[in-house]
């Protein structure tokens, strides 16, 4: 990152979701990996030395406190979300108040919930993504290697880089959330890569191409950005209230979709380019990379006992409890006995028990629990064989506990 001074690279850390597919866990501020350092701690972590000074995180009200007792960064480092309106607006968010700072600088927006073990590979790719957006008008994202596994495909936005040499290398098709069929064709293509979800620009480039292709937008930040300006924060807070959630689809403008930067940003660039900006991927792309979405995503990344069991925090699971997910947070306390492919969750004082195979009905059933008052969201269990005490979790297969 020679090309430029690291004080003009300014690094956000987006921290703003619980992620309730991971309940009850606090998927940010938890130690998911029984490594000893929380997601959020890790992203901190694997950041290049000469930006740390730089870190910025992005997060909602009630996430400050918790992360700040985690990471080694000023007090006026932190952005609140004034509302949820979806990723590209709280970018927004935090790019109004960094412009102040330097309206030229690069940012470096990164995730604060994704498990990248190899750092190396990461910083190579981070420092390919700065120096080509310090160089050119450009959005520039990091692309992941991706797996074989069909479903993993619909999840995620899918690019295509043109070949050549260089740190980056121009986008010239990207897709959010193909279907299977669409996916199917681009695994036999096998030409495809993901989208991390992280973007580097300079700021006075994003700018430009708010205006350009989200016009009704770029006012929105526009008079935000200089009640800002004014030090009137509560104003601009207000202003922020008018991004909308929802946006039109870049190809289907009557199908409404989450106002994130893939749909705002890197289709219509790719789509309908124009001379203002382009979209870039860097030449690294990572090769081991876990979006952590949900809890049967867990033993890809932590290594299974001999009954297959992946086990994080205190924890303890009998001979005949096989190929479950048992996981305690910091503090709390679970033993398991007789499961056989079963997501145990236990923190604070909330608990999950349910089979693997229900997993994407967590939303559903944490709001019904929610609703009846319960602190144990559970399915396919007898209530009888659930025992919690304080922070100590108990569950058996069969009648009784494990003592």
């Amino acid at each position: 990152m020679a090309v430029m001074q690291t004080s003009d690279i300014y690094a956000v850390i987006l921290a703003g979701g619980r992620s309730s597919r991971l309940f009850p866990f606090n998927k940010v501020i938890s130690d998911l990996t029984g490594s000893g350092r929380s997601l959020i701690q890790q992203a901190y972590d694997r950041m290049p030395r000469s930006v740390r000074k730089q870190i910025y995180v992005m997060t909602a009200r009630d996430m400050v406190s918790p992360i700040r007792r985690q990471l080694p960064i000023p007090p006026n480092h932190y952005y609140v979300d004034p509302a949820r309106k979806g990723t590209w607006p709280a970018i927004l968010w935090a790019m109004a108040h960094l412009r102040r700072k330097n309206p030229h600088a690069v940012m470096a927006v990164v995730t604060g919930d994704h498990i990248i073990p190899n750092i190396a590979e990461f910083q190579k790719a981070f420092g390919q993504a700065v120096q080509t957006a310090a160089q050119r008008p450009a959005f520039v994202i990091i692309p992941v290697k991706p797996s074989k596994d069909l479903n993993e495909w619909v999840g995620f936005g899918i690019l295509q880089r043109e070949k050549g040499g260089g740190k980056a290398c121009l986008i010239h098709a990207f897709e959010e959330k193909p279907s299977l069929e669409r996916a199917r064709q681009m695994i036999e293509a096998g030409d495809w890569l993901w989208n991390a979800g992280m973007f580097f620009f300079r700021i006075s480039a994003a700018e430009e191409v708010l205006n350009v292709y989200q016009p009704a937008m770029y006012k929105i930040y526009r008079d935000m950005a200089r009640a800002l300006d004014q030090k009137k924060p509560k104003l601009a807070a207000k202003i922020f209230e008018s991004f909308p959630e929802k946006i039109g689809h870049p190809l289907v403008p009557r199908r409404l979709v989450d106002n994130t930067m893939d749909y705002a940003v890197m289709m219509p660039l790719v789509l309908q380019p124009h001379p203002v900006a382009s979209a870039w991927a860097s030449r690294t792309a990572l090769t081991d990379w876990t979006d952590l979405g949900q809890w049967t995503a867990l033993p890809q990344v932590v290594r299974t006992d001999s009954q297959r069991n992946t086990q994080i925090g205190d924890v303890l699971c009998d001979p005949s409890t096989m190929d479950c997910i048992v996981a305690a947070d910091k503090g709390n306390r679970v033993r398991v006995e007789g499961l056989k492919n079963f997501v145990v969750a236990f923190s604070g004082r909330l608990a999950l028990i349910l089979p693997a195979g229900k997993v994407p009905r967590i939303k559903e059933l944490v709001r019904e629990a929610d609703l009846a008052g319960k602190q144990v969201v559970s399915f396919g269990i007898d209530e009888k064989r659930i025992r919690v005490q304080g922070r100590r979790l108990f569950v058996s297969a069969e009648r009784g506990f494990i003592p």
